[in-house]
């Protein structure tokens, strides 16, 4: 707050940065990329800091994305997300710690203008959990949106040792087994 041009100067080298590094990429053959907004939680900064600071950068980003990447993928990345600026952060998929919080799957994707990426807890189904656990929140997910506009996923990475029959068990649910 005491210097914030020289926050801005260095948010737009990042930005003009990252707005360089997307131009390199553009013509690998890519379906999209996935894009992290963890600052843009209730637990980093009031929503006023953020769209100070954070939102006219994070929207600059997003809107450099080639139209031909039409798998581009937001994700809040901190639990508390400020959820309902994510109609100024358009993408085809949002991803959220949706098990962790608030809003829960059927609620964001209300909000959401394509697909949501969640339904499964990363550490309690994934990582710690069973197959028949995995499954079932699975179910509930499906459930919960009709299996419609949802990608079956954690809202979050999941640990490298997570068990090969828990992510198996989420597949099969998805395959229709």
């Amino acid at each position: 707050h005491a210097h914030a041009d020289r926050l801005h100067t260095g948010l737009n080298v990042l930005t003009d940065s990252t707005l360089r590094f997307l131009e390199a990429i553009r013509r690998l053959p890519i379906s999209g990329i996935c894009y992290v907004v963890n600052h843009a939680c209730y637990s980093a900064l009031s929503e006023a800091e953020y769209r100070t600071f954070g939102l006219p950068y994070d929207r600059k980003i997003i809107e450099s994305f080639p139209t031909k990447w039409w798998f581009n993928l937001l994700n809040f990345g901190e639990p508390l997300p400020m959820f309902h600026l994510v109609d100024e952060l358009i993408t085809p998929v949002v991803a959220w710690r949706d098990r962790e919080g608030e809003p829960d799957l059927s609620q964001g994707r209300l909000q959401v203008f394509g697909a949501v990426c969640g339904g499964l807890h990363a550490l309690e189904d994934l990582h710690l959990g069973t197959p028949t656990r995995v499954r079932d929140s699975a179910r509930d997910a499906m459930s919960r949106t009709n299996s419609r506009r949802l990608i079956l996923s954690a809202g979050r990475p999941v640990p490298a040792l997570t068990p090969y029959s828990n992510l198996r068990a989420a597949r099969m649910i998805v395959e229709g087994g």
